[in-house]
């Protein structure tokens, strides 16, 4: 690897393994598999479960058999990280869920990019962090991290309602095909979604819709919006993925802002059609952020970036310069620093990062990926 990769377990892989895609609680027999499974990967080193509860199979689970596995990881000194079950109109109450898996468990809670989604629900930032510094004043260890970018990326067929996706993926295209399902699926959706927002980028049969809206595909199509949506999922077979401006400029920066909110891009190295916070996301932060708007110092935007997840995830040995620590080390120039990845092109590498080593090895050398894997798994 070109990185340090620090692995957790996913909670939709344990639920897979043991139930498949059902919607419905777990047997005691299937969670006692799932505690298993993850006792064993935690004993292999994981640091910790990832949970998915706005995505199949995490939204079919309830609360306590999140708290059932949480009790798990209790005992090997792990932490819980979550995509909540909702960052729109019930962003307050998976707050709520989360800070309650984290008091009955006793172990932390990483919150993953948090953000209040859609416009209607702009400004209950304010109130998120509230709730969070109220649980942590009351022993609840929750911490979070944010991007700093005005869109999300995720599947197309996510914004369809849960009972649609059980099965996976080959039942819910299944189920597009019926008139009668279509009509009740078209009227649960509604209108709750800004379809001119909502970009997609990453068709294949159809790729001349790459970077369009799905209010300019269902103009296209001379078609119904939901009917172009449920035309393009199954012709795609499901994989459609979707650039959806859906954040607030100002509750992404309060979010920043807030001593327990760390930087983290949410992706992976991707291709064309990825997010722009693939590239663009660390010198972004420093370039906006720090230089431009005044928003963070120095010191902290550094720190929401090393030392703050190093501790996190219980990296003793990382995050600091300092003797006795790894050799992880970032060699930037701040008067050339700054992204240049777009969501038109997004895999455009940014400038200014002049030196990275890595593990004690030189990775990146005037600028220039030198292609060396001096990367490792960071295991408990």
């Amino acid at each position: 690897m070109s990185n340090n990769l620090v692995p957790l377990v996913g909670h939709g892989n344990l639920r897979i393994a043991a139930m498949g895609m059902d919607n419905r609680p777990p047997t005691q027999e299937e969670l006692n598999v799932m505690k298993g499974l993850l006792e064993r990967a935690l004993k292999s080193g994981a640091k910790g479960l990832s949970t998915g509860l706005m995505y199949p199979p995490g939204f079919y689970c309830d609360v306590s058999e999140i708290i059932e596995l949480a009790q798990v990881i209790a005992n090997y000194g792990g932490i819980l990280t979550s995509h909540m079950r909702n960052y729109a109109e019930d962003l307050e109450d998976s707050v709520k869920e989360l800070v309650r898996v984290g008091q009955a468990a006793a172990i932390p809670i990483h919150i993953s990019h948090i953000t209040a989604a859609q416009e209607p629900n702009w400004g209950k930032m304010d109130r998120v962090l509230e709730m969070v510094d109220d649980a942590r004043h009351n022993g609840v260890d929750v911490t979070m991290d944010r991007y700093p970018y005005t869109a999300a990326n995720t599947t197309l067929r996510s914004i369809l309602p849960p009972r649609m996706q059980e099965g996976g993926v080959t039942a819910m295209l299944e189920r597009l095909k019926d008139q009668a399902t279509r009509k009740r699926c078209a009227d649960e959706i509604g209108n709750k979604f800004n379809w001119h927002t909502m970009i997609v980028n990453h068709c294949h049969v159809h790729q001349d819709l790459n970077q369009k809206s799905m209010a300019d595909i269902a103009k296209a199509w001379n078609k119904d919006i939901h009917e172009a949506l449920f035309d393009l999922l199954l012709e795609e077979r499901g994989k459609p993925r979707i650039i959806f401006f859906i954040h607030s400029a100002e509750d992404m920066k309060m979010a920043f802002k807030h001593p327990a909110v760390m930087v983290g891009s949410d992706s992976d190295p991707g291709g064309p059609d990825s997010h722009p916070r693939t590239y663009g996301t660390f010198p972004k932060i420093l370039r906006e952020m720090v230089i431009e708007q005044g928003l963070l110092s120095l010191e902290d935007a550094v720190r929401k970036m090393t030392s703050l997840p190093a501790q996190r995830f219980g990296l003793q040995d990382r995050g600091l310069i300092r003797k006795g620590m790894a050799a992880d080390i970032a060699v930037i120039d701040m008067n050339r620093v700054r992204d240049r990845s777009t969501y038109d092109d997004p895999c455009l590498q940014p400038e200014g990062i002049e030196y990275v080593i890595l593990n004690g090895e030189m990775i990146v050398e005037k600028g220039s990926f030198l292609g060396n894997s001096a990367g490792k798994m960071l295991l408990s």
